[in-house]
């Protein structure tokens, strides 16, 4: 479509080359978002669903932020925090069931809900703000100070 951002312009093309596997449940390109997004489902052979929210884009035009920067944070603090990811999963698990997913809606999205409870657990003591800090190792959202076996024996 003429005078359409790039970003949509590229997830008209995903969609149309969109394995039979997926199923479109939203799109969401109008003018007044600021960041289109592609909702899509996926059907295993074992009757689980999948879902899975797809933008595209390097950085954050509005905050300058180089997208995938939030989730290598959030990767990381639910590697070093145990209890964090049963937490996120459940109460992400809850907030869908309950219809309180839906930013749309002015819920809070998937990204919020995981947010909130990394907060609880920062104001818990059991998320620090050392785990809130990428460092250059952790580019491809690993840590910093990830080791591999052999430096771990010596």
């Amino acid at each position: 479509v003429a005078g359409e951002r790039q970003e949509v312009q590229a997830l008209r093309l995903l969609l149309e080359r969109l394995p039979q596997d997926f199923v479109v449940k939203e799109t969401r390109f109008f003018r007044h978002i600021r960041v289109p997004l592609l909702i899509l489902e996926y059907h295993s052979s074992f009757g689980d669903a999948v879902e899975v929210d797809i933008s595209v884009g390097g950085q954050d035009e509005k905050f300058g932020v180089e997208k995938g920067c939030t989730d290598r944070l959030i990767r990381k603090v639910l590697r070093q925090c145990p209890r964090a990811r049963p937490l996120v999963r459940i109460v992400k698990q809850w907030a869908k069931a309950q219809g309180l997913n839906k930013a749309f809606e002015g819920y809070l999205n998937s990204l919020g809900w995981t947010l909130l409870c990394l907060f609880f657990l920062l104001q818990r003591g059991e998320v620090t703000t050392a785990m809130l800090r990428l460092e250059a190792g952790d580019h491809e959202g690993e840590d910093s100070d990830h080791r591999t076996k052999e430096e771990e024996q010596e």
